[in-house]
């Protein structure tokens, strides 16, 4: 069945049985574009300067590495509190519990991609490093907020580009409380600077403008400035009207002193030789129910998302949970590659993959049922998937992707 998106890539909607499409990009902002810049007004010039100036907090330490630049912050003045629902917020240092199966001390964290993390120690004691924001990513944020206040009320548009291409696979609705999963990492080629590839959980409600929590890694030009894939986070509450990607906007509080959003992931994984993968964890809190961003074997807390940001029922549980591959492409004649650029059926050591899933119900965690989950992918000649039922390593997997290119017209 072919998949048509109803909305913006960041906040994919995880019905298991839709894949998405958006309108033109010339459509996304209200704002003249010219030679590929956004022209603003003078008053949507002087407000984006006012919303740079509040992000960018007063730092005690500037960290720079592959590009980017790290403030470190008080943690209490971290751009997460300027959120209105957020302004008496106790900040909790970590979760009160963990899941069966969250603290994997058979697995060597010499294999995971820790260089994330960054290096001389990262910030000083109370501190947190937030990504220097560039008004660059203010205007990109407009532009999506524009785009679905225009346009989500009105989904009846035909829409033919530019195209969003996933693969994955989903929960059917339920009551869940978290997961955590592997996610090898590549760095696929993006032609486009607005084009990007990733790999990532998605964690929501079920509605298709509803809750979402997404973390996994993103390869985005126009956001890093590289090709290496970064440590990404997106969050969203209903109706589209609030959320944005790591600490773009108030929301997210950073309690890691040294592995912040936006980091780049490297070592990439090599075709046919040494796999580099990260574990990343999303998990809602039983007594606090904030939902925690954690990584790697020893589920080491990074932030959380505060419950207060979200509603209905996403405040206490998620109704599906899925991971996989998403690419974009802005209406250039080719699209990016998703994961190593190979095809699903090249094998573990070719394609990208997703692994080692643990999902975590209600009273229980454990590995996640494979003939209980659902498929979503874009029927193409450039992308696809393949499921697995176990694998050596542990717990049910799946890998895919492909090389991308002229992708137009091949969904059916």
């Amino acid at each position: 069945m072919a998949f048509i998106e109803k909305a913006h890539s960041y906040s994919m909607a995880l019905n298991a049985m839709t894949l998405f499409l958006l309108l033109p990009l010339s459509l996304v902002v209200n704002n003249r574009v010219e030679g590929g810049r956004t022209i603003l007004s003078r008053e949507e010039d002087l407000e984006l300067d006012r919303q740079l100036k509040l992000l960018k907090k007063p730092a005690i330490k500037t960290i720079k590495e592959h590009g980017q630049i790290f403030d470190c912050v008080h943690i209490k003045k971290q751009p997460a509190f300027d959120h209105p629902a957020l302004k008496n917020h106790k900040i909790q240092m970590a979760p009160s519990s963990l899941p069966n199966g969250f603290m994997d001390k058979n697995n060597s964290s010499s294999i995971l991609c820790l260089e994330s993390v960054l290096k001389h120690g990262g910030c000083p004691r109370g501190h947190v490093p937030i990504r220097r924001i560039k008004k660059e990513d203010l205007i990109s944020a407009k532009s999506r907020l524009n785009f679905q206040r225009e346009h989500l009320p009105n989904l009846s548009v035909k829409v033919v580009n530019p195209y969003f291409y996933s693969a994955g696979q989903g929960t059917p609705n339920g009551t869940y409380y978290g997961t955590q999963t592997d996610l090898n990492v590549w760095s696929p080629r993006v032609w486009g600077s607005s084009q990007y590839s990733s790999s990532r959980i998605w964690v929501t409600d079920g509605e298709d403008l509803g809750n979402n929590i997404q973390v996994g890694w993103l390869v985005k030009k126009e956001k890093y400035n590289d090709d290496l894939p970064h440590l990404f986070t997106f969050w969203k509450k209903g109706n589209y009207l609030d959320g944005c990607e790591d600490h773009n906007c108030p929301g997210f509080v950073q309690v890691n002193s040294g592995i912040p959003l936006g980091a780049a992931i490297h070592p990439s994984s090599i075709y046919n030789g040494r796999q580099n993968y990260i574990r990343l964890s999303v998990y809602k809190d039983p007594l606090a129910k904030n939902w925690w961003l954690l990584w790697g074997v020893h589920s080491t807390p990074v932030g959380y998302w505060p419950k207060d940001l979200f509603t209905s029922s996403f405040q206490d549980y998620a109704n599906k949970i899925a991971w996989g591959g998403i690419v974009y492409t802005d209406g250039m004649d080719s699209s990016p590659e998703m994961g190593s650029g190979h095809f699903s059926y090249e094998g573990f050591k070719q394609s990208c993959y997703v692994g080692r899933i643990i999902v975590v119900n209600e009273g229980s965690s454990g590995n996640v049922d494979p003939n209980s989950l659902l498929t979503y992918k874009c029927q193409s000649q450039c992308y696809n998937i393949k499921p697995y039922a176990n694998v050596g390593y542990g717990g049910y997997a799946f890998t895919f992707g492909g090389p991308g290119g002229n992708c137009s017209n091949q969904l059916n």
